[in-house]
């Protein structure tokens, strides 16, 4: 009988344990599906620039900042977190997303940021422009708008003192229709200037661009040039530039437009194996499902690209769910990240080094993984095992990745080592 007892709490035990794992699974699982800032992620890597680009906005005005890095390392969240920063230190922060055009882009974040999308001030221009179109007369406001005379609404307008916004903002959208576009433009043009002024700090995201849509990026860049040249000039009388400019854009792509080079430049590096590894290990207590080889292994493939780092968490896992796997192995590792996901991954930094020449893109993917799992070669070993004994080629292909810093070399008599940087 008691032996039948204790079968039973074993089982139970071991019952337990199996759905205890499945939880913390699914856990991870779902951190790691959630790939970019946009999503609602919330725990955070803080890169050593951060505190520095923080420091520099708190204690200076009138910067002109451009945060680079490769794309998916975490620029998007920098912006964020960096907002959020300068408004606990009770600055005036406009955060946005480009969306193409000043005004979209600015209105948005008026929106999100602070619960409307056009504030009273905007709201009582567009009354005051209204009266004086109509020759201040009030009623003649009330026909055209089709208001019944005799209506609360009807009463604010005729007020001579300041009106109820939350009441007169019913009527923006058809006050805006009678004053018509090219004035509600302008209005809106005048409004953002001064809000502009208002502020300590303006953030803009750029969107992540590829070779193909490069023209669309410098097209965004002189956008965002005019309406920053507009708002200087705006206030050339009596303002001098105290509002912060900070852009955020890929490192891949930061180069081809003049305006680039008035902006002080923060870079964010990517992040160490260690650091990924220690603040995935803080989050979820462990390495698990993952042994710290494998775990440490994804660190390394990433490059220290925070959302590949997560991306092939995630594909390990889908794997494991299928497989019935319990924990996930460096082999495993190795075996499901594949090479075709590695270029893919790469092709976009490395088409800096190599333009033209994908072949040699793939090639150094191959050498850059030998390197990781065998660790310290000679040249002329890799030049028989990734570059088919062509000397010309390995030659060039090892000088770009050294030169990019990928790569170090070091000369030992006639050959020379390659180690990974």
């Amino acid at each position: 009988m008691e032996e039948r007892h204790q079968e039973r709490e074993k089982r139970n035990t071991i019952t337990q344990q199996k759905g205890n794992r499945f939880e913390d699974i699914m856990r991870v699982y779902q951190w790691a599906c959630k790939l970019t800032a946009e999503q609602g992620e919330k725990a955070y890597l803080r890169p050593p620039e951060f505190n520095m680009v923080l420091t520099r906005l708190l204690t200076t005005t009138g910067n002109m900042i451009a945060v680079i890095g490769l794309q998916g390392v975490g620029k998007t969240a920098f912006r964020e977190k960096l907002s959020d920063e300068l408004r606990r230190n009770n600055k005036v922060a406009y955060s946005m997303k480009w969306k193409g055009d000043f005004e979209k882009s600015f209105s948005d974040a008026m929106y999100w940021d602070e619960g409307y999308e056009w504030d009273d001030e905007y709201t009582f221009l567009v009354v005051d422009e209204l009266e004086f179109y109509m020759d201040y007369n009030a009623e003649r406001i009330i026909e055209k708008l089709k208001i019944d005379p005799y209506s609360a609404l009807a009463q604010e307008i005729r007020k001579p003192v300041k009106k109820d916004y939350w009441t007169l903002s019913y009527l923006v959208p058809q006050m805006e229709r009678l004053l018509g576009q090219k004035r509600v433009k302008e209005l809106r043009r005048q409004w953002l200037l001064e809000k502009m002024r208002k502020a300590h700090t303006i953030l803009i995201d750029l969107p992540d661009y590829d070779r193909n849509n490069i023209s669309q990026m410098l097209k965004d860049l002189t956008s965002i040039q005019r309406w920053w040249e507009g708002f200087c000039k705006f206030h050339k009388t009596d303002y001098k530039q105290n509002v912060n400019l900070v852009l955020f854009i890929q490192k891949e792509l930061f180069r081809g437009h003049f305006f680039l080079g008035k902006f002080d430049v923060y870079e964010i590096k990517p992040f160490t194996p260690k650091m990924l590894t220690e603040f995935y290990e803080a989050i979820f207590g462990s390495s698990f499902p993952f042994t710290e080889e494998a775990l440490r292994e994804i660190a390394v493939l990433s490059r220290g690209v925070f959302r590949r780092f997560k991306k092939y968490i995630r594909i390990c896992l889908d794997r494991l769910l299928q497989s019935g796997l319990n924990i996930i192995t460096l082999e495993n590792v190795r075996q499901w990240i594949t090479l075709d996901q590695l270029v893919k991954d790469m092709e976009l930094e490395l088409m800096t080094i190599f333009p033209k020449e994908r072949e040699h893109r793939i090639l150094s993917v191959k050498l850059l993984r030998l390197l990781r799992e065998k660790g310290p070669l000679t040249q002329s070993q890799i030049t028989k095992e990734i570059f088919d004994g062509a000397a010309m080629k390995a030659s060039r292909v090892l000088g770009k990745l050294e030169a990019w810093g990928y790569i170090k070399r070091e000369r030992k008599g006639k050959d020379k080592i390659v180690y990974p940087s």
